[in-house]
């Protein structure tokens, strides 16, 4: 027989040789793999004039394919195969050979074709290796097809053709259990339909009812066959949940007609009764059910929204996802529900909750995006807004009105909507009439036959006749523009009776607008909150509303003021008017619902609930209470017999230490034990909420607790320990039950184990996890091994003592891929998720449950008697019967003593909308917990064999009316609390741990200490070649300078945004590394010291940091002068030393990547014709491997976890996947479907430092390892149209793929992502400072990876959860990887921001200039000296026309002090001294006198917050140029001001009124360069002070006309020559303080020097030179006048004395290529600050 891979039509070679992977291929000679540019495939070129020795055979060696397929077809260029081919067509071409032809071609004596052996490609041939879809995406034009020898004729099937379609897979997306929503819907009246959609019990016989949910996956086929039904009816009903979806807006309403709350909680419809006997069931009589809820089953997907009609009586909900389904229930009144219980016998037949609402319809007639949906008051309407297939959103209206009589859902309209839609809602006025509203719009709809006539509201602004707005808004909150977020009529009769008709509509703003429905505009804008409105709630003259500012106020329509607020703890997004409006019913997004009683004004809380995923669940022994912990860090105790919550626990902010993963309660008192992730142990008293004691149990988490009867306590950890502790005496350790094997420690795979007692605490079982299946049974006094059970299994779960103790139940561990490699599995070859029964005496197999749950993972079970309950990871809850003793021990001895197999009967039911995290029997009660964070407690309806026994009413059932904390103290002798013994025993604790018991934080020590070595975490990853090590020692030996001598730059004020990735957070440091054009800044977040790394000569284009955050690694953005290339530098963080230079890159570098071991460093440049991608061993410093792109990169980033060094690169090539192979680097395309096949690719996302997983023991080797599975197939990527996708790699190829976001143009574009693993959340940066953040539904421990759990359009799987505006496009983006909530982005406009996403605010951390430095001024007599501390102050003029001013002393931040923007750029200021105040000269020639005191309160924006504005006393035009001077008289009296075309004006400092005007100097051929005026003795700048005005080719210096109309000239000096090429340069003037005579003067004229001139003999006092042939561009003075400072064109600064006895140079390596544009002594003279491009440095003496 032919084999398997041989029995499909066609086969793909390449793939199935492993072609890519060089798996079974012999590849020879010049074989080199590249991108095809016209079909956009990898193709092989193989090249070279000896094809014996240049070639590609497959298979490899001497081995034979075995394929007896008579036709092969080849893709190819040019070339022949053998065959003769004449005049082939220079396109590509699909060649098609007939092989049996060409065999018998060969001559009679031939043999006949048989199979295909081998196949060589060889010289110059090209092959495109692809499954059999032959370039269908071509024009005609670029394929050919030729077939050798010839076509073939008669045979019995036609081979394949050049017409090559494939079918549209549009429509194949959506699954087949969603219905059509042009066809008729299923009702009540059709069972089989709606039972596909909305089961409830699920039967084996019931087919229809096992596709309940199409998002989950199917259970294996033995499942329905092999386990027979459980009874003709369920077993089991849901009689309470425990949860409430608090974080969707308008989730909760009020049904007047059974005074009931209906809310959702997950996929769930609750309706919970509102009245004051909360006990009593709605309806009075019919079936029983839990006391005061009744709930709805039948979605399949967590329910969007909530729609009441028909007055409370029908009620609408629909469903979020790709499947967004409508359900129509009918609540129907107590007295009418009694009557119509009959009648609706027949339509209940299928499995919904007979308690619940009945279920009259199932609607559907969108894709997805299911906003908004209402029922009309007389319900015969039903309207709902989506998306559709193409994602328009559009409007569908359904005739609903024979619902009740059987009759179905008719789709009256569906139609497209242009304007966006978030709230619906039918006018009481008009039933055919409905409002829409949503983004910028409201608009009025009414049926008009088959389509919905709509009509805009007028937005406009209303005004009374004083032009005030009408209503308590603001003007800006009125003009919009608007979020509308719900939407309210006028109610009651009363206002049925009104001449005007009203509707309210509320905003994201915190406001209500007021509509006139006839005359269809605004009439009034309130102002209520200070957040969103997130829920409007309108009665009998009263208004409610819930917001984001945590209240929820009632109003009256006036809005004048509230009448009532109430103030919650979390945002309010429900609220209801209940009873008449004598009861405020408010939903918040922390779980919690609560109901305000007005007459009273109490409130009594009816719901809370978890907001994150419940990981434990545990009953008490005796009474009916049980425990749950969940995700959000909270443990809950709550009575199973009142349903209430009874306390909640936490361990407190100094006990932060990760989330509970297990509880258990001490038999006979109120202690409950608490396991945590971070490996601590807990004890609470539930009675008094105090912890009791807290130990460091173990180094992992806490995997598993279980009590004895004595009070001892039994915890299993991650770390491999089982200890049994002493629980009465603070939980100190007594005995270690079982230890990490060697094996396991050897290969740091621990394994978290299990162990139970029995009732009677005779026996102790405990096994390890997944280290081997052998349970050891201890003997409950003295903790000694008695004898042990094989159970064949190669690891276990869980384990589990009947309550008669005969009996142990274990659940078997998921087979991991080290046993597997290993040889591990033993036994009888079981896999994982089984449930074994053995016979404790003799420890004999009595019972196997293989597979219970299908492919899908059993989380849990629990035993009851002759019940067996299991909860699994496919989100289904299955009951079992078990067979008795006597009937196991019947069938063992008919079968030889072998175990049961076949599965008992079963029930199987639905409810959790996630996995099944946990269940508990309580009597006659199961209690279930989900990932969903619902908790769920059903009543078991009829006992199976043994008898259960009711429990008894709960010790403290009025628990709900008053505090734990007011039960009675403990009677003396009945022992001392355990509170008081905490601490010694704590400290008894700590030195009987285990060495290595320390908890440290993952990476944490790595990031703080560079001596400290990697955690484990990176050794199970890829090996790692010892890189890290041998590069600590080589910077040991490393001694390069920071800074040049001889004086220290102290500081660099600049962040350089537009490099991307060029801001990095070194969060174990406590620092920010920014670039500063060449220069990177590691700047201190504790006191802003900065640390400067110096080597590149030119810009630094990209930079990286190591996972562990021990190396720092730049490249130059272009070719270093020295070696010619780009150099890639290796620092060494905590030596601030560089410890690698790589010089490879001919050209710019533009990305970098570290591998996630740290052993390699990916560099990617471009090159001459494209780019050039370089792998580095850190190890040897020696490039490893390198490839070439056709264009240049823009990206990379590495995937972890995986054997073979591999990583992803983005460009415009498209995505390009990279591995590592021993002797070179492999490149592979990797295709996006649905992207554009010349689409470019800007930014890249992988999972963070190897992925950043759960701590040991945290989850099972299991989940580990698929968490490292889907960290190291995972990819994001986005493309230059605005699309983010997500991708699973495979082994070279793209797995599957989904759309994550598709952003509009005006976004920009996306620049930068970043993903974390742990919160299945997603940050994008985008080019117009949008910094949004997505999360994944289902979130991290969602069973499946997710493109299991995701469709191609995975865009429903994702939902926006922050966004953030910056002030530029993000360029950078350094989040925390665990939630991606907080940390640092960078901005195009020069500004670095701390961010944090989970409360959306920003702060400035550090800031630039957006364009070069013109102009620096110091500003440290100004009055605002007292600010800066013990360094100066400065001020620089910016070429985008701000004036900002900058601290230059130690330890401020980077900050602008002040910043003034105008719509002119600013050219000259000067200071008031002693004053808060400036002159600024513009651009335009005006001048402002601006007051600074503002700013003296204090260094608002540089303390994060926004700075006080400053006020412009006046303003005046003076000048027709731009200001190029200005001067202060002292006293501050007048201010003069010189322009470039030469006018000098003196304007009164006070009123701004002109005094005089000079013209004596406008008539010159050149502008005026430069203006200064001596402020030092004995002149003083005052009256009769002498002034000097610089021009290109002269110097004049005259009286300074502070009075007088003229200026009198003291001295002259022109230039000798004016040289016919002269540097682009201005002259600069400076007098020399100290001296009454001289000033400094340079000019192009002069070449590289300057002139020190006695302006009183009007001579030349000499000349000096200075090194070099750049010119000077820049002049500062010392104050005190002894040093001279020249800035030059060539980016350098020199400093000289006075003297001109010598002269250092200051090298600026932060703007190279920039000329030092601006200098200035500040500080005294103690402080050198100069300016470069962007950059101010900051020089200290």
């Amino acid at each position: 027989m032919e084999a398997a891979e041989w029995q499909g039509p066609v086969l793909d070679l390449f793939r199935h040789c492993g072609v890519e992977a060089r798996r079974d291929v012999e590849c020879s000679g010049r074989v080199a793999a590249r991108m095809d540019p016209i079909i956009h495939r990898r193709v092989y070129v193989l090249t070279g004039a000896i094809p014996a020795v240049n070639y590609l055979k497959l298979p490899k060696g001497r081995a034979s394919l075995g394929a007896p397929a008579r036709f092969l077809y080849l893709q190819k260029k040019v070339g022949c195969v053998q065959l003769e081919l004449r005049e082939p067509p220079p396109c590509w071409t699909l060649l098609a050979l007939d092989l049996a032809a060409a065999v018998a071609a060969q001559g009679p004596a031939a043999p006949a074709f048989a199979s295909l052996s081998s196949l060589q490609l060889c010289s110059t041939l090209t092959t495109l290796p692809r499954e059999m879809v032959l370039c269908h995406s071509l024009e005609p034009s670029q394929l050919a097809m030729v077939w050798l020898p010839g076509e073939p004729v008669g045979v019995p099937e036609p081979p394949l053709h050049k017409a090559v379609s494939k079918p549209s897979t549009r429509a194949a997306g959506r699954r087949a259990a969603a219905p059509r929503p042009d066809t008729q819907q299923p009702t009540a009246g059709n069972q089989d339909a709606a039972g596909a959609l909305s089961a409830f019990m699920l039967t084996p016989e019931a087919s229809a009812a096992s596709a309940a949910s199409a998002d989950r996956p199917a259970a294996a086929p033995q499942d329905v066959s092999a386990s027979p039904p459980l009874g003709p009816g369920p077993r089991m009903r849901l009689a309470r949940v425990n949860g409430f979806t608090g974080e969707r807006a308008s989730g909760l309403l009020y049904s007047p007609a059974t005074d009931e709350l209906v809310f959702a909680a997950g996929a769930i419809v609750v309706a919970a009764a509102a009245g004051s006997d909360s006990g009593a069931a709605p309806g009075g009589g019919g079936p029983a059910h839990a006391p005061g809820q009744r709930c709805m089953l039948g979605h399949s997907s967590f329910v969007s929204c909530l729609a009441l009609g028909h007055g409370g009586t029908l009620l609408a909900t629909g469903q979020e996802g790709r499947d967004p389904l409508i359900r129509v229930w009918e609540l129907a009144p107590p007295l009418e529900q009694q009557v119509q219980a009959q009648q609706q016998e027949k339509r209940q037949q299928d499995s919904e909750d007979k308690t619940g609402g009945v279920c009259l319809a199932v609607a559907c007639a969108h894709s997805s995006r299911l906003v908004a949906l209402d029922v009309s008051q007389d319900g015969r309407l039903l309207i709902a807004a989506g998306c559709d297939a193409q994602g328009r959103q559009a409007l569908a209206l359904w005739d609903i009105a024979g619902l009740r009589q059987g009759d179905a859902a008719r789709l009256l309209v569906r139609q497209v909507v242009g304007q966006d839609v978030r709230v619906l809602a039918f006018s009481p006025h008009a039933p055919a009439t409905f409002l829409a509203a949503g983004r910028g719009s409201v608009r009025s709809f009414r049926v008009n036959g088959a389509r919905l006539a709509g009509v805009s509201m007028r937005l406009e602004v209303p005004l009374d006749a004083a032009g005030q707005v009408v209503g308590t808004a603001t003007a800006a909150v009125a003009r919009g523009p608007h979020l509308f977020t719900a939407l309210a009529f006028d109610a009651g009769c009363a206002a049925l009776a009104l001449p005007r008709r009203y509707a309210y509509a509320a905003t994201a703003a915190g406001a209500v607008l007021a509509v006139d429905l006839d005359r269809r505009a605004v009439v009034a804008v309130y102002q209520l909150h200070g957040g969103a409105v997130n829920a409007l709630s309108v009665g009998e003259g009263l208004a409610l509303t819930g917001s984001d500012d945590r209240t929820a106020r009632l109003w009256p329509l006036d809005f004048t003021a509230p009448l009532l607020e109430a103030e919650h703890e979390a945002p309010v997004t429900g609220v209801a008017l209940c009873a008449g409006g004598l009861g405020v019913a408010a939903g918040c997004e922390d779980g919690l619902l609560g109901l305000l009683s007005l007459p009273g004004r109490s409130f009594a809380p009816l719901l809370r609930s978890h907001v994150g995923p419940i990981t434990a669940v545990a009953a008490h022994a005796e009474r009916p209470e049980y425990a749950t912990a969940a995700a959000d860090g909270s443990v809950r105790a709550w009575d199973a017999s009142a349903h209430a919550q009874l306390c909640e626990l936490r361990a407190g902010p100094r006990r932060a230490g990760g989330e509970p993963c297990c509880v258990a309660y001490r038999p006979g008192g109120d202690a409950l034990a608490v396991g945590y992730a971070c490996g601590a142990l807990r004890l609470f008293d539930v009675a008094t909420t105090a912890l009791l004691a807290e130990v460091q149990a173990h180094a992992g988490a806490v995997a598993a607790l279980a009590f004895m009867p004595d009070g001892r306590l039994i915890s299993c950890g991650a770390d491999g320990r089982a200890v049994c502790c002493d629980a009465a005496r603070g939980c100190a350790p007594l005995k270690a039950l079982l230890a990490l094997p060697a094996a396991a420690r050897a290969r740091r795979r621990a394994a978290a184990p299990c162990a139970a007692a029995s009732a009677d605490g005779a026996l102790v079982a405990v096994a390890p996890g997944a280290g081997g299946g052998r349970v050891s049974l201890l003997d409950g006094a003295s903790l000694e091994r008695l004898r042990a059970i094989d159970t064949g299994a190669t690891g276990l779960a869980r384990l589990e003592f009947s309550a008669d103790g005969a009996e142990l139940w274990a659940l078997t561990a998921p087979l991991s891929s080290d046993a597997d490699e290993e040889g591990e599995c033993g036994g009888a070859g079981r896999g994982g998720n089984d449930l074994l029964r053995f016979a404790v005496a003799d420890g004999a197999l009595l019972q196997a449950l293989l597979a219970p749950h299908g492919d899908a993972a059993v989380t849990c079970f629990a035993l009851g008697g002759q019940l067996l309950a299991t909860g699994g990871a496919d989100q289904m809850l299955r009951l079992w019967l078990l067979p008795g003793a006597a009937e196991l021990a019947a069938e063992r001895q008919q079968a030889k003593g072998g175990a049961r197999r076949q599965l008992p009967p079963c029930q199987r039911f639905t409810g959790h909308t996630g996995p099944v995290t946990g269940v508990a029997l309580l009597g006659e009660q199961l209690v279930t917990t989900g990932q969903d964070g619902n908790v769920l407690v059903w009543e078991v309806l009829g006992a199976a064999g043994a008898a259960q026994q009711p429990r008894a009413p709960h010790p403290d059932a009025n628990v709900t009316a008053r505090s734990w904390l007011e039960r009675a103290a403990p009677a003396p002798g009945a022992g001392a609390p355990l509170g008081a013994l905490a601490a010694p025993l704590l400290a008894r604790a700590d030195a009987a741990a285990a060495p290595g018991a320390l908890v440290v934080p993952e990476l944490q020590a790595a990031e703080r200490d560079a001596e400290v070595a990697p955690s484990a975490l990176y050794a199970e990853g890829p090996p790692s070649r010892g890189g890290g090590a041998r590069l600590r020692e080589r910077v040991a030996g490393a001694q390069l300078p920071l800074v040049p001598a001889p004086a220290r730059c102290s500081a660099l004020l600049g962040f350089g945004g537009a490099v991307p990735g060029g801001l990095l957070w070194l969060r174990g440091a406590g620092a920010v590394a920014h670039v500063a054009g060449s220069v990177i800044v590691l700047t201190s977040l504790a006191d802003n010291g900065q640390s400067l790394l110096a080597h590149h000569a030119q810009p630094i284009g990209a930079l990286a940091l190591s996972p562990d955050a021990t190396l720092l690694a730049s490249a130059s953005g272009g070719p270093e002068p020295a070696s010619g290339c780009a150099e890639v530098v290796v620092w060494d963080v905590a030596t601030r030393r560089a410890a690698l230079v790589l010089a490879q890159h001919p050209a710019g570098c533009s990305a970098l990547a570290f591998s996630p071991d740290g052993a390699w460093l990916a560099s990617a440049g471009g090159a001459a014709g494209g780019g050039l991608v370089v792998v580095w061993d850190l190890g040897s410093g020696q490039p490893a491997a390198m490839g070439r792109t056709q264009t240049a990169v823009a990206a990379v980033a590495w995937l972890p976890w995986r054997g073979t060094p591999t990583f992803l690169s983005a460009g415009q090539d498209g995505l390009l996947l990279w591995s590592l192979q021993p002797r070179f680097l492999e490149q592979r395309s990797v295709v996006v479907p649905g992207a554009s096949a010349c689409a470019a690719f800007t930014a890249l996302a992988t999972a963070p430092s190897g992925g950043v997983l759960p701590p040991d023991g945290v989850a099972d080797a299991h989940a580990r390892a698929a968490a490292q599975a889907e960290a190291a197939a995972t990819a994001f990527a986005a493309d230059d149209a605005g699309r983010v996708w997500a991708l699973a790699i495979g082994e070279g190829d793209l797995a599957a793929s989904a759309l994550v976001a598709r952003l509009g143009p005006e976004q920009g574009g996306v620049t930068c992502l970043q993903w974390s693993q742990c919160s299945s959340t997603l940050a994008v940066g985008t080019g117009s400072g949008a910094l949004l953040r997505f999360c994944r539904g289902g979130g991290a421990g969602a069973a499946g990876q997710w493109w299991a759990r995701c469709g191609p359009d995975g865009a429903a799987c994702w939902r926006q959860d922050g966004a953030l505006a910056l002030d530029g496009g993000v360029t950078s983006l350094a989040l925390e990887p665990e939630a991606l909530a907080e940390g640092v982005a960078g901005s195009a406009a020069g500004t670095a921001w701390c961010v944090d996403l989970a409360r959306c605010t920003t702060s400035p951390l550090l800031a630039g200039h957006a364009g070069g430095v013109a102009g620096l001024v110091d500003a440290s007599a100004a009055g605002l000296r007292h600010q800066a501390g013990d360094g100066g102050l400065v001020a620089s003029l910016c070429a985008d026309g701000s004036l900002t001013l900058w601290r230059t002393c130690g330890g401020a931040p980077a900050l602008p002090l002040l910043e003034l923007r105008s719509g002119a750029r600013a050219s000259a200021v000067a200071f008031d001294p002693g004053a808060a105040a400036c002159v600024v000269g513009y651009a335009d020639g005006a001048l402002d006198l601006v007051d600074l005191g503002g700013q003296q309160q204090g260094q608002a924006r540089a303390e994060g917050g926004a700075a006080a504005p400053a006020v412009i006393r006046w303003s005046a035009v003076r000048h027709a140029s731009p200001v190029v001077g200005l001067a202060l008289q002292p006293g501050a009296e007048h201010v003069m001001a010189a322009s470039r075309d030469g006018l000098i004006t003196v304007t009164h400092a006070g009123s701004g009124r002109l005094v005089s005007s000079c013209r004596d100097f406008t008539g010159c051929a050149t502008p005026l360069h430069a203006f200064a005026v001596h402020g030092g003795a004995p002149h003083g700048g005052g009256a009769g002070a002498p002034a000097a005005a610089a021009w290109l080719d002269r110097l004049l210096v005259f009286s300074a006309p502070w009075a007088a109309a003229e200026a009198r000239v003291l001295a002259r000096f022109e230039c000798p020559e004016v040289p016919e090429a002269l540097p682009d340069v201005r002259s600069c003037v400076a007098f020399v303080p100290g001296s009454a005579n001289l000033l400094l003067f340079t000019s192009a004229c002069l070449g590289p020097g300057a002139l020190l001139y006695d302006f009183a003999a009007a001579a030349p006092l000499r000349r000096i030179e200075l090194p070099g042939h750049a010119a000077v561009a820049s002049v500062a003075v010392c104050p005190r006048g002894a040093l001279f400072a020249f800035g030059r064109t060539d980016g350098r600064t020199l400093v000289t004395d006075a003297c001109g006895e010598g002269a250092a140079e200051l090298r600026d390596r932060g703007a190279p290529g920039h000329p030092v544009a601006a200098l200035a002594f500040t500080a005294g003279g103690r402080q050198l600050v100069s300016a470069a491009g962007p950059l101010l440095a900051v020089w200290d003496a």
